[in-house]
Formats: structure tokens, sequence, C-alpha cells
């Protein structure tokens, strides 16, 4: 009886083993969360917007757009310390990203992050324990992992 049940268990274990995708942590990787209408990486921030990471490689730089709970349309708000947080085990680097309003975009307004920093592209392109995008949209703290 008991290795009737565990067989199946074992089966089952193999099968969501392989169905995982371990990662490298890098953005570039195709992942569960769609790609934007930029043909950047979504990234889900606490279910109420998308941010879609943009990697210029050419241009060693990394935009991040407002988008939708959806993921499709732009979303100009209010947003303010919107920042890439880079960790690997007991160490973290912090990188800010600069609004860069578009012509549609209001008064004290943004759609569009960037960081021109040619290092940050680097570190987004490099393996990390974890990588979180975090903001503060019309006063409201967000964050989300980039798998």
């Amino acid at each position: 009886m008991r290795r009737s049940i565990l067989l199946p268990a074992l089966a089952l274990v193999g099968t969501l083993a392989l169905g995982c995708d371990s990662g490298s942590g890098t953005a570039d990787d195709a992942g569960s969360a769609g790609v934007g209408p930029n043909g950047g990486r979504l990234v889900d921030l606490d279910g109420q917007y998308q941010a879609e990471v943009v990697r210029d490689e050419n241009a060693g730089s990394v935009a991040v757009f407002l988008l939708d709970a959806d993921g499709k349309e732009p979303v100009t708000a209010n947003v303010t310390d919107v920042t890439l947080r880079f960790i690997d085990g007991a160490e973290e680097l912090e990188r800010p990203l600069s609004a860069e309003p578009e012509s549609a975009d209001a008064d004290g307004t943004s759609r569009k992050f960037v960081a021109s920093d040619p290092q940050v592209s680097e570190e987004l392109a490099q393996s990390h324990d974890w990588v979180r995008l975090e903001a503060v949209v019309d006063g409201q703290f967000v964050a989300g992992s980039i798998e």
C-alpha cells in the first residue's frame, strides 16, 4: 500500500520539477510574466500595475514603463523613487531610475523611467539571487520581482 502511494507522489514531484524554470535571474530570460508593448519584460507591481523593463544593450540603458494592471496601456501617474534592487545573499545594490516624461504626460507625472548608466544595464544582465523593482505610485509603495 505504501509503495502504491509513494510512486505516484514521486512521479508528481518529478513532473513539477521538470516543469519549473530554474531561471538565471536575468531580465532577458523568457518568463511567464509576458512581453510588454515596447518589447520588454512585464513585472507585476502588487497586482495594481505592470512595469515593463526594457534593456537596451547597445545604448547601455534600462527603461521602465508604467502600464495598467493588464500590461497593455501606459499609465501616467505621480511616480517617485523608482529603484532597481539587486540582491545577492547579504549584499544589496540599489540603482535609482530617473523620470523621463513624454509629451503626453501631464506636468509632474511620467510613465517612463530611465537608468542611463551602462552599469545598471550590465547588472540587469547578470544572474542575481533576486532583482526587485520598487516604486511609489500616487503615494503608494508597489514592488515586483524580476524573474
